[in-house]
Formats: C-alpha cells, sequence, structure tokens
C-alpha cells in the first residue's frame, strides 16, 4: 500500500515568488545605482555656418553634467527654412570630459551633408538642433 504525503504547498510557492520579486527589485536597483555614476551630457549650440555644396558646419559646446568621463555623441539636425525633410549628422568630442567640465566649441563640430530636396533652402535662418548626446 502507498501513501501519499498531503502538505501545505502555498508557504513554499509563496516564499519562491518572493525571492522572484525580491532579486528583481535588486536588479533594478543596481541598475539605477550604475546609471546614476554615468557619464551625462548635455550640449548648447555655438553658431552654424553654411556651406557650399549643401553643407553646414555646426559647433557646439559640450558639458558633462554626470559622475563619470565620457566621450559624448551628439545628433545634429538641420532642418531647411520653409521645408519638411530635416538633415540628420553626428559629432562628438574627440577626448573625454571630466564630470562638470564642459568641452568647447573648438572641440565639437560636424559638418552636416544636407541632402533633401530642398537643399537649397539651407541658409543661416534655418533652425539646427544639437542634442541627444550620449556617451560614446
Amino acid at each position: 500500500m502507498v501513501t501519499q504525503r498531503k502538505g501545505k504547498t502555498w508557504p513554499w510557492v509563496l516564499g519562491v515568488i518572493a525571492v522572484v520579486f525580491l532579486g528583481i527589485w535588486l536588479l533594478a536597483l543596481h541598475q539605477t545605482a550604475h546609471d546614476a555614476q554615468a557619464a551625462k551630457f548635455h550640449a548648447r549650440l555655438d553658431y552654424f555656418e553654411v556651406l557650399p555644396n549643401n553643407y553646414v558646419r555646426v559647433t557646439y559646446t559640450v558639458t558633462n553634467t554626470g559622475k563619470s568621463s565620457g566621450t559624448p555623441m551628439c545628433e545634429v539636425i538641420v532642418q531647411p527654412v520653409n521645408a519638411y525633410g530635416d538633415a540628420v549628422g553626428g559629432g562628438g568630442s574627440a577626448s573625454p570630459i571630466a564630470p562638470w567640465s564642459l568641452s568647447p566649441g573648438a572641440n565639437n563640430f560636424t559638418f552636416v551633408d544636407v541632402q533633401t530636396p530642398d537643399a537649397r533652402l539651407v541658409t543661416q535662418r534655418s533652425m539646427v538642433q544639437v542634442g541627444g548626446c550620449t556617451p560614446n
């Protein structure tokens, strides 16, 4: 004769669920602490210049507002006047930027090749944005 052991399984199941949630919480806490230490960047447009052959030279200053050094890569958007198309380029600093330091415009510039149908409309009145800087 075989006997079956009948017991309560709920405490065991609840314990497993508690351990899983604790692990997820600790992982999220670790990621949040890691992100707080990362380099973060803020870019400011200094000036831009329209060049021949639909190029725009964009110069900008990048400040590291994070807690560790890092080398930024920033997105540059040029929108011709009265046009719908954008030209997007990217650029970054040649060397790492220390926390709460800035990399002046002489170190940060990029050339954006405007190849939209309205490239001829790129003038000094065009909209130029610099942003979306992330550690490279």
